[in-house]
């Protein structure tokens, strides 16, 4: 018999605060799961965030970029990069992965924090557009020392084959599409 160590999930819960809606202020909520033995245990813990749309993506993509539905938020990206800092689940310099590269956002992000980020993105518009926002910071990393990101075409269905070596870690957007019911994904 095997026994399955513990591991954790964090699951992100978008959700939009009613009373601040004019203000277009959203808030963050994160559960966090525990996997014991095959099982999953819910903690109660629910850490809420705010503020995660108060940065602008103007410095880091290009104009035509804005024209993807879903480009990230900056705020966000920061704050999940620094919160699997400080849980010890990513460290600087670690390989983290987004399979729904997008225009690279995370990758754009992650890199000016000092992780390595490989973005795989499956529709070829958005890789050109991409790989045009890594060369608009790609001066700035370089001058600080920082690792370009890597935005490739693929098809996440077969990230194992796509990547050359272990990640840490996967911080990713995936496709959302709402339901007529109210619920994503």
């Amino acid at each position: 018999l095997t026994t399955l160590r513990e591991a954790e999930t964090y699951v992100f819960d978008y959700c939009q605060n009613v009373s601040n809606i004019n203000l277009g202020r959203r808030i963050i909520l994160l559960t966090r799961h525990t996997w014991v033995d095959g099982e999953r245990i819910m903690q109660p813990k629910i850490i809420k965030w705010d503020n995660c749309y108060n940065e602008s993506n103007k410095p880091f993509i290009t104009k035509e970029s804005f024209s993807h539905p879903a480009k990230g938020s900056v705020a966000l990206f920061r704050k999940i990069f620094n919160f699997l800092e400080e849980i010890g689940a990513i460290k600087k310099d670690d390989l983290i992965v987004d399979c729904f590269g997008g225009i690279a956002m995370t990758g754009l992000i992650g890199s000016t924090m000092g992780y390595r980020v490989i973005t795989v993105e499956l529709e070829d518009k958005f890789v050109k557009l991409g790989n045009d926002n890594i060369k608009r910071i790609t001066p700035s990393l370089v001058a600080t020392n920082k690792t370009v990101p890597i935005h490739i075409q693929g098809d996440s269905r077969f990230l194992a084959k796509i990547l050359a070596e272990k990640c840490s870690g996967i911080v990713t957007s995936p496709p959302f599409h709402q339901t007529s019911e109210g619920y994503g994904i």
